[in-house]
């Protein structure tokens, strides 16, 4: 088993020099005062801040993919040509996949070369367009995605406290607009989109397949319904198959799923907890 945390070790290093030498610099009053404004300002958060973190981003999924898969030198270029797809620059959505997952997803699924790929949560379908944007470009595989269709009115969505004490949206999706909205037509022959509850959705989709190369999680992330999916597709994962959980910080599920169940490798980043058996 592999952990990963939230920063490699070169990250790391990178991240204590720089921490060390602003505690060292914010002592000295005119350049310390100096200091503060720039890091309360919007140029270092729109830039600074934002491009630091997406290198780190980058440099976790290359990490990751080739812990999974070995040293490959694919694995840069995958990441290239999603950075600078249309894909990644799709219009923004309420709950949606942030630039970590879709680098994610489209890298594992460019070195894998899965035949079928089950999503449970797709709202405006970032995650969605990624995966299937990758199963284009490998000319092969389908994506099955289960989505409850939850639409908010208004220019943003009301939030909620769930039960387990984390803040949620009560909607997702645009009223004028429908579930997956963001995907490309030129990719939709790849995917079957099934409206309903995972809960009920999932068990009868999972009896028409044979295997389930990867599933991806990002629908209720209450414990109960996170160890429901897990527990129902598992026994369809082959051998160097993967379950990929969104939200995991939102309760133990992850963990004590990891922990039930054997599987060669897991790893957690930016709460995206993924698992190879």
């Amino acid at each position: 088993m592999i952990f990963v945390s939230d920063a490699q070790p070169a990250d790391k290093f990178m991240m204590k020099i720089i921490r060390d030498s602003y505690l060292f610099f914010k002592k000295i009053p005119l350049i310390g005062t100096g200091l503060k404004k720039l890091r309360d300002s919007h140029f270092y958060n729109d830039f600074i801040a934002t491009r630091f973190l997406a290198r780190r981003d980058r440099l976790a999924v290359k990490n990751i993919i080739e812990k999974c898969f070995g040293k490959d030198r694919r694995i840069a270029t995958y990441l290239k040509n999603i950075k600078n797809s249309k894909i990644f620059d799709l219009e923004f959505s309420y709950g949606q996949s942030c630039d970590y997952h879709v680098l994610f997803l489209y890298s594992l699924i460019r070195m894998m070369k899965p035949e079928v790929i089950v999503e449970t949560g797709v709202a405006s379908g970032r995650s969605s367009a990624a995966i299937l944007q990758a199963l284009e470009d490998n000319g092969q595989g389908k994506l099955y995605s289960i989505d409850l269709g939850q639409f908010y009115e208004g220019k943003n969505p009301l939030t909620y406290i769930t039960d387990e004490g984390n803040s949620e949206l009560r909607g997702f999706i645009p009223k004028d607009k429908e579930v997956g909205w963001l995907v490309p037509s030129n990719l939709r022959h790849r995917w079957k989109l099934i409206i309903g509850d995972s809960k009920t959705e999932l068990p009868k989709l999972i009896t028409g397949l044979n295997k389930i190369d990867i599933f991806y999680h990002d629908s209720e992330h209450s414990y109960e319904n996170m160890t429901f999916e897990g527990k129902a597709v598992w026994p369809l994962i082959p051998r160097g198959g993967f379950i990929v959980f969104d939200d995991i910080k939102w309760n133990q599920a992850f963990n004590d799923f990891t922990s039930a169940n054997q599987h060669d490798l897991n790893f957690n980043y930016r709460s995206l907890g993924v698992i190879k058996k």
